[in-house]
């Protein structure tokens, strides 16, 4: 890496070369094409005409090609740093709707615990320990059935009745992908509903699946 020293004495002869450079070379094309002759010729002929003709130009070729050996590697990171291809917001709303691929109904595994099992394995235990019960079931696929509470274009929240009581109990929230998007604008309040998805989320107060499909019967 270039010292800060040198760095800054390259720059001043840079500069020194340029200003010293420059004013001979205007000199010297006004005088060989005879440009203004009359009047540019005294006042810079008593500076510059003791020097010899191709000093100034070489001067300022020497300083212009010190500046651009200066500031090139700033061009060469420039290119270098392709800026990324535009993305619509359509791709990033579908990125952030259907961030996984499908999973293949062979490679489903199914829980045999109802939403209401696994809510209640925080009823009688402190939440780390519960959290790291639940751990073991996250991603296993679920079966239910409830009834619709709400619907937000790709996820519905609903409550299941899977305890002896019949109460409705155990919130849960599905989630869909866009091809279900228009079926569950159907929905109303009240209506039963029947899908499988993945588990996401267990908290004392409900569970989360994603992925969810609707089983033909809830139609």
């Amino acid at each position: 890496m270039r010292k800060p020293w040198k760095r800054w004495a390259r720059r001043m002869v840079t500069v020194v070369l340029i200003a010293f450079g420059l004013p001979g070379t205007l000199y010297n094309w006004i005088t060989w094409t005879h440009w203004w002759n009359e009047t540019v010729w005294p006042l810079v002929s008593n500076a510059l005409y003791a020097s010899p003709k191709l000093l100034s130009p070489a001067m300022l070729i020497v300083g212009v090609a010190l500046l651009l050996t200066d500031i090139a590697p700033h061009f060469r990171r420039a290119r270098r740093a392709v800026p990324p291809p535009f993305l619509s917001p359509e791709h990033y709303l579908s990125a952030l709707d259907d961030p996984l691929e499908p999973i293949p109904a062979a490679q489903r595994v199914f829980l045999d615990k109802t939403p209401t099992d696994l809510v209640n394995i925080y009823s009688g235990t402190t939440t780390t320990r519960a959290d790291q019960v639940v751990a073991k079931y996250i991603n296993h696929w679920m079966m239910i059935e409830g009834t619709v509470h709400d619907v937000d274009r790709r996820s519905v929240s609903c409550r299941t009745r899977d305890n002896p009581d019949g109460l409705l109990i155990a919130p849960v929230l599905l989630q869909f992908g866009a091809p279900w998007e228009n079926r569950l604008s159907q929905f109303q309040r009240g209506q039963l509903i029947r899908a499988i998805g993945r588990l996401t989320e267990v908290t004392p107060i409900g569970i989360s699946l994603d992925q969810c499909e609707l089983l033909p019967s809830s139609t």
